[in-house]
């Protein structure tokens, strides 16, 4: 029985749908095709650095389309995904940082001087993210033989709210199950994602949809009509929100010409209750 590892997800998908948009943000898209070339060219660039299977990286950005090139790249060296939050201080990521014991921090623009202090303090490299996402295009797949499926796939930290930070780690195996239709074979269409690329929640959503080979639609929250523009227009399918979130959503439904919501056939929520009254303005939305 083969392993079940994240790196066959995108796999399967470049061979299967390969000019399927894979991941949206802003103006910017690639589709499964191009998401397997940039992955491996991020791999092949992330190995002539030192990195290898099972090693951490850390990554220090704001949301950007460049991290889901590095996602799948380090999924087929094998090596783990670490993303630290992007709104800590300098002293706050280097303690979070740290934790991880990474071999290589990769940082975007915005933290490029304050990535290199916290890098040299490590003794480690620092990288920019968009150094990685334009490296040349790698002569092969990078598949790393040594990957099992028990092998950590993620490291995702707690905000610390009862102390310091912790890193909570997921296996190959586990974020592929936890992530799998399973038997759900209704009709799907594109997931718009809404949280950092920082958080937990938004690599969970955004495997659902590579799992389904659909398209993540990456979309900040704080801009509650861009996001029932991004629903509308991709015909989003599924969208997931905290309360106050959906809340905000439904006060700027007036805003948006027809009926943005309309296309929503899975509508997720979490982190605190959902009253009923909400969940009646969401259905009467939808």
């Amino acid at each position: 029985m083969r392993d079940l590892l994240i790196g066959e997800v995108f796999r399967a998908a470049a061979r299967a749908v390969p000019d399927t948009v894979a991941a949206v943000a802003g103006d910017r898209r690639l589709t499964y095709g191009q998401l397997a070339e940039r992955g491996d060219a991020v791999a092949a660039a992330l190995a002539a650095q030192g990195v290898t299977c099972r090693d951490r990286v850390v990554m220090w950005s704001g949301t950007d389309l460049d991290a889901v090139p590095l996602f799948a790249g380090l999924a087929f060296l094998g090596a783990v995904f670490a993303p630290a939050n992007a709104l800590l201080s300098a002293d706050e990521a280097t303690d979070m940082i740290a934790l991880a014991r990474p071999s290589l921090l990769v940082v975007d623009e915005a933290h490029a001087a304050d990535g290199a202090a916290i890098a040299a303090r490590l003794g480690i490299e620092s990288v920019l993210l968009g150094d990685l996402a334009g490296a040349p295009a790698a002569p092969a797949p990078v598949d790393h033989p040594d990957r099992r499926e028990d092998d950590t796939h993620v490291v995702f930290f707690t905000s610390g709210s009862t102390g310091k930070p912790k890193g909570v780690m997921l296996s190959n195996r586990t974020n592929y199950l936890r992530t799998h239709p399973g038997s759900q074979f209704e009709p799907r269409g594109a997931t718009v994602c809404l949280y950092p690329l920082f958080h937990m929640g938004a690599w969970t959503i955004a495997l659902q949809a590579f799992q389904t080979q659909t398209t993540l639609v990456i979309v900040p929250a704080s801009d509650p009509v861009g996001v029932l523009h991004a629903v509308r227009n991709w015909e989003a399918t599924h969208l997931n929100a905290i309360p106050a979130v959906w809340r905000r959503l439904l006060d700027a439904v007036a805003e948006v010409d027809g009926e943005p919501l309309a296309s929503i056939r899975l509508a997720d929520s979490g982190t605190s209750a959902t009253p009923p009254e909400l969940l009646e303005a969401l259905a009467a939305a939808m």
